[in-house]
């Protein structure tokens, strides 16, 4: 008998909040593409983020998305 971890779900909102993510986009281009409230926004971000989802370049600023992760998220 095998056991299968299971990853992170997504919820609808975090679902909307990933797939606005283009390569390359900065906080606010990625904010904009997004749009609705701000704080649910930060939050989604943030909950990607603590879980691999995406990543943030500190030296470019821009945001990148983990496939690998996502499709073990889905």
């Amino acid at each position: 008998m095998s056991s299968v971890v299971a990853g992170p779900k997504l919820s609808t909102t975090r679902r909307k909040v990933l797939d606005a993510l283009a390569p390359g986009m900065t906080w606010g281009e990625w904010r904009t593409a997004v749009g609705g409230s701000k704080d649910t926004f930060n939050g989604a971000v943030r909950w990607l983020r603590e879980r691999g989802l995406t990543a943030l370049d500190d030296a470019t600023g821009t945001y990148t998305r983990n496939e690998f992760e996502i499709s073990q998220a889905a």
